[in-house]
């Protein structure tokens, strides 16, 4: 099943992608780069990815636009997740009224661009459901 989701993720960002100009997709804007973004990464890669799956696509800017309306910060690292997946929600911890949530993404195990904005699609959305949740 998660090979299923995450296939038709991917498809929808290679629609996505193809309606993207290059120059446009080569450019990184401030949002992701940027303090005030709760979607951060110390990867110029992932920043850039971050940067042109918003910019192509609604639907994963409106998740970027809930986590910064959240009390969460997302941080996008490049890395292994334990059990091999391309990409892992590995942890919550708590910074005075916020919340630091931690997304890890393999970068050699994707095979394409758009197949890694799937990835990290997924996980925004498990750090918006936690985001969400309040005890």
């Amino acid at each position: 099943m998660a090979k299923t989701a995450r296939k038709m993720a991917g498809m929808v960002m290679a629609t996505v992608i193809v309606t993207v100009s290059t120059a446009a997709a080569a450019t990184i804007t401030a949002s992701a780069e940027s303090p005030s973004s709760h979607v951060r990464s110390d990867s110029a890669a992932i920043v850039a990815l971050i940067e042109r799956a918003s910019d192509g696509s609604a639907t994963f800017r409106r998740m970027v636009d809930s986590v910064n309306a959240s009390n969460g910060i997302v941080y996008v690292q490049e890395g292994d997740c334990l059990d091999g997946a391309h990409a892992c929600f590995i942890a919550v911890t708590m910074a005075g009224s916020s919340r630091a949530l931690w997304v890890r993404v393999s970068m050699k195990m994707h095979d394409a661009d758009w197949d890694a904005m799937g990835s990290i699609a997924h996980e925004l959305r498990h750090t918006l459901e936690v985001s969400r949740y309040r005890p």
